[in-house]
C-alpha cells in the first residue's frame, strides 16, 4: 500500500485471516512485510463483505447488508476501519476498484436459493467471488504487466471450484447448489434433491469429480502464469495454489463422495506440499512465456481484467 499502515489494524486483519482461511494463513507466512500487510487487509476486506451475506439471518437482513457495505465502500469516511483501509488503498487503482464491485456482486448473488444452471454460469459465479480476488492481489503485489491478469483470474476460479466440492453439503444446508443443475441431471439428480438430502452420493460423486477437473485446468492455467509475480511474491501464492488443490486430491482419494465430511490436507502432508511449491517457484521463472489459453475465459466476456481474445 502507498502509506503505511495502522499496524493495530493489521494484527486484527491477520487475527482474521488465521481464523477463517488455514491453508492461506500458512502460505502467507512467506510473503516478505511489503507485502504481508496489504494482503492481509485485503483478506480481511473479502472476508468480511462475504460474511455480511453469509452470517445474516434472512434474506431480508442479507440484503441489507449488502448495501450497507456497498455505501460504506462509496463513502468510507463513516465506513469500518477494513472499508476505510481498502478504500484508501484501492483509490488509486481503478482495476481494483471494479474488481471489489464484482466481488460484491457475487457475494450478493448468494443471497436467498442459489442455483447455478451450466458450467458456464458457474465459472462466471467463480469469477466474481474469487478471480476478482486474484486481480486485486495482482494490485496488492504491484503486478504491472497486465499479462498476468488472467492468469490471477484462473487461480481464483479453481480454488473457488475447489471451495464449492468440498462444500457441497454445507451449501446445501444454504438452500445453495453450486453444482450446475445440467450436470446433476445427466447423473439422475437434482438441486432440490441435494437440498432435500435426498441425492445419493453415487449421483453427486462424479459432478463433484467434473468440478475438480475444471479447477485443474484453471490451476494449470494459474501455475504458467506464476512467472509474472514479483520472485519475492512467488512462493506464497505457489505455497497457497498447491496447498488448496491438494483438497481436491483428498476429495478424490474419497472418490468425489461430498457426504463424508468436508475434505482437508493432513498436516503431515504438508510439507511435502510446501517444500514442492517452493522449489517450482524458481522453475517458474524459466523458459518462455506461454500465451493465456482464451478458452478458459469463453464464459466471461468482457468482466475486468478476463483474456479479451476469449
Amino acid at each position: 500500500m502507498s502509506a503505511p499502515l495502522d499496524q493495530d489494524l493489521v494484527a486484527s486483519c491477520r487475527r482474521i485471516m488465521q481464523h477463517h482461511a488455514k491453508s492461506f494463513s500458512r502460505a502467507a507466512r512467506f510473503f516478505p512485510r511489503r507485502y504481508a500487510d496489504p494482503v492481509a487487509v485485503l483478506y480481511a476486506f473479502c472476508r468480511i463483505a462475504d460474511d455480511a451475506v453469509d452470517l445474516a439471518p434472512d434474506p431480508e437482513t442479507a440484503r441489507a447488508a449488502a448495501d450497507a457495505f456497498l455505501a460504506e465502500l462509496d463513502h468510507p469516511d463513516h465506513a469500518r476501519p477494513v472499508i476505510r483501509a481498502f478504500s484508501a488503498w484501492s483509490a488509486p487503482h481503478p482495476l481494483a476498484r471494479h474488481a471489489a464491485r464484482e466481488l460484491l456482486a457475487g457475494i450478493a448473488s448468494d443471497i436467498g436459493p442459489v442455483r447455478v444452471t451450466d458450467e458456464a454460469a458457474l465459472v462466471r459465479y467463480a469469477y466474481r467471488v474469487a478471480g476478482t480476488v486474484g486481480l486485486l492481489m495482482c494490485v496488492a503485489l504491484d503486478v504491472a504487466d497486465p499479462r498476468a491478469h488472467p492468469f490471477a483470474i484462473d487461480l481464483g476460479i479453481a480454488m473457488q471450484l475447489t471451495n464449492i466440492a468440498r462444500d457441497v453439503a454445507e451449501d446445501a444446508r444454504r438452500d445453495r447448489v453450486y453444482l450446475p443443475t445440467t450436470l446433476l441431471a445427466r447423473f439422475g439428480t437434482t438441486p432440490e434433491a441435494l437440498v432435500a438430502e435426498r441425492a445419493p452420493a453415487t449421483a453427486l460423486a462424479p459432478v463433484v469429480l467434473r468440478v475438480l477437473d475444471l479447477a485443474d485446468d484453471y490451476y494449470a492455467s494459474a501455475e504458467r502464469g506464476m512467472r509474472y509475480l514479483p520472485a519475492a511474491a512467488r512462493p506464497a501464492i505457489l505455497v497457497a495454489a498447491r496447498l488448496y488443490r491438494a483438497i481436491g486430491a483428498e476429495l478424490r482419494l474419497r472418490g468425489g463422495d461430498p457426504l463424508r465430511g468436508r475434505a482437508f490436507v493432513p498436516p503431515a502432508a504438508q510439507p511435502a506440499l510446501i517444500v514442492a511449491a517452493l522449489a517450482a517457484s524458481v522453475a517458474h521463472t524459466l523458459g518462455p512465456a506461454t500465451p493465456h489459453r482464451a478458452a478458459l475465459h469463453a464464459p466471461l466476456g468482457d468482466l475486468p481484467g478476463s483474456n479479451p481474445t476469449a
